[in-house]
């Protein structure tokens, strides 16, 4: 089985002419463990600036927080790392955190994995 196609969202644009992001599956893999995780797990949706060949392009993305620990298992990751370096590293900025029950609703209305 493949990678799901995530349906684009117009309101959360993309440097133009670049789509680091193709092919990722961030926002699935973090909106599948929303989909039956605990309260106390956060889906997070938020832009971070690239690495390697990316480097220096901001793209969105999303992650599972639990307190201060980031849980990501994008693109074949198993990453749990204390949330400042997570942050640092991954230069993030405009991140909105949705309980488990928001994130369910969302992709109940949207019918996609975000980001909303």
């Amino acid at each position: 089985m493949g990678r799901a196609k995530i349906k684009r969202n117009p309101l959360y644009p993309r440097p133009e002419g670049q789509e680091p992001t193709d092919g990722g599956d961030c926002y699935a893999v973090a909106g599948r463990i929303a989909l039956s995780a605990p309260d106390d797990h956060l889906l997070c949706h938020g832009t971070v600036t690239g690495r390697g060949k990316v480097s220096g392009i901001p793209f969105g993305h999303a992650w599972i927080e639990v307190g201060d620990e980031v849980i990501d298992k994008s693109n074949g990751l198993n990453a749990r790392v204390h949330r400042d370096a997570y942050y640092a590293l991954g230069q993030v900025w405009d991140v909105t955190r949705y309980t488990p029950a928001e994130a369910r609703r969302l992709m109940g209305l949207t019918r996609h994995f975000g980001p909303w």
